[in-house]
């Protein structure tokens, strides 16, 4: 039997190892930006460990180094055979890409590029939002945009695909100007793209493909460049979006002579590829060995008697932190998807402060974000102010504080606390952007001053209300 502090401090020094490799040295084998997947896994762990059951308190936890080996050893390999498709990100994107594109006519699309594999879970694949690389519409010489591929092998009807984005002209009037052509150089031969382009709605992104010949592409690298010449008339800002999960250090935009390297993000950009029957079958399981990886490598650090004892006592508290993460990460898809309808609601409901406080103010709705204007200031409410980030904060925040005591509280009184607190944090958004507005417009001198420090003043504020309320009313009886 071990006493508890040498328990406790054990276990601490374990979570703390597996959290370290977990995070920080299995995504050193890839290009791949792994963050929400491993993050929530430790994030489960970490949970489970406070409120797992007393009697794990009294297992021994000796460690016994052959089995450890071993299974980090497994662990290790799996996680290796899961990050052997990421070596060309070229016929990577040829397997997997999938593109969630926005509704509301605007160019924050989500990437997913592990969509396509077996046992995906939606929950822990992660994703990122797209960016946009422009060729500015009013002067395209000597720019361009770049990207390098690599084939070991070339298909029988190559295709070149692109995430291509159009913003438009200063006119905003949804009309792409006929004088302008853009091109796509494949190695040394020209292909006029400019028909694709024109397909899209103005402010827009979408997938485009430009057929190729054989003799156009070379086993090694390729070189493909898009640039526009422009023969009359303003310009079109044209692009192709990027994501920052993948980062081989391929992608490149032309300013003036050079070409400057993309550091943190990689065009969307690729030549679609025939890839070997292996290569398509450790892609379609490199998720699955990505997860058993993280088993066996618990079992390398906690041990196998550690791993029995907690399904033998704490089945329940392990369920529970799988559920609570689980509802915790639905939430927080659900708050992004809607952060459009947030920013919109958030918009309004300032405009209707303003005017029932005796201000004139007015009210511009836009796709990306919305403004409105109180005097010579305009404020805009966009997707990341729209109060969904901090409701987000308010989940992991209560959560931490609710787990380091979870048998002491009532289970619906901390549903009903989750549920006020987000309706509050909401609000108190929504009144912290109000005073913003009226220091933009009266004192925009203290502005910067005021954006950096309000809102922390009033989350401060908040929870010093809302935690003694939840305390009064969601204690258990007898208990202090």
């Amino acid at each position: 039997m071990g006493d508890k502090k040498y328990y406790f401090k054990s276990i601490f020094i374990r979570f703390l190892i597996f959290a370290v490799i977990l995070l920080l040295v299995y995504p050193t084998f890839t290009s791949f930006n792994i963050y929400k997947s491993n993050f929530l896994i430790v994030a489960v762990i970490g949970i489970f460990l406070l409120i797992a059951n007393s009697k794990l308190e009294k297992i021994t936890l000796k460690i016994n180094y052959k089995k450890s080996a071993l299974f980090f050893t497994i662990s290790l390999i799996l996680i290796i055979l899961s990050f052997i498709p990421y070596n060309n990100f070229n016929n990577y994107l040829s397997e997997g890409v999938y593109i969630k594109e926005n509704q509301n006519q605007s160019f924050e699309n989500k990437v997913f590029l592990e969509k396509n594999k077996w046992l995906n879970l939606k929950l822990i694949e992660d994703t990122c939002t797209t960016e946009q690389i422009f060729i500015d519409g009013k002067n395209y010489d000597n720019k361009g945009l770049k990207k390098e591929v690599y084939l070991k092998q070339i298909s029988i009807n190559p295709k070149v695909r692109w995430f291509g984005s159009w913003h438009g002209s200063l006119f905003n009037d949804g009309v792409f100007n006929p004088s302008v052509n853009v091109f796509m150089r494949v190695n040394d031969q020209e292909h006029n793209i400019t028909s694709q382009y024109q397909s899209l709605f103005e402010y827009n992104s979408g997938w485009m493909t430009l057929n190729v010949s054989k003799e156009d592409l070379i086993e090694g690298k390729n070189e493909l460049v898009i640039f526009a010449k422009n023969f009359e008339g303003i310009g079109e800002d044209i692009g192709v979006s990027t994501q920052s999960l993948f980062n081989e250090k391929e992608s490149f935009v032309q300013n003036k002579e050079a070409y400057q390297l993309l550091e943190s993000e990689e065009f969307l950009w690729y030549i679609e590829n025939d890839n070997s029957f292996l290569y398509k079958s450790l892609f379609k399981l490199s998720f699955t060995f990505r997860m058993l990886s993280i088993v066996f490598l618990l079992f390398a650090v906690f041990g196998t008697n550690y791993i029995k004892t907690t399904f033998k006592f704490s089945k329940k508290e392990l369920f529970f932190s799988f559920i609570w993460i689980y509802l915790i990460g639905l939430f927080s898809i659900f708050a992004k998807e809607i952060s459009y309808f947030l920013a919109q609601v958030t918009t309004f409901m300032i405009y209707f402060l303003l005017k029932i406080t005796g201000f004139s103010a007015s009210l511009m709705l836009n796709a990306s974000q919305s403004s409105i204007f109180l005097g010579d200031y305009q404020a805009s409410v966009s997707l990341n102010s729209s109060g969904a980030i901090y409701m987000i904060y308010f989940l992991i925040a209560f959560t931490i504080l609710t787990l380091l005591k979870w048998r002491e509280f009532k289970f619906k009184q901390i549903l009903t606390f989750y549920f006020i607190g987000l309706v509050g944090i909401f609000l108190l958004n929504i009144l912290n952007l109000y005073i913003l507005t009226i220091i933009g417009n009266y004192k925009s001198n203290i502005l910067s001053f005021a954006t950096n420090y309000l809102p922390d003043f009033f989350i401060i504020i908040f929870f010093i209300i809302f935690w003694p309320l939840f305390l009064k009313y969601a204690i258990k009886n007898g208990t202090k």
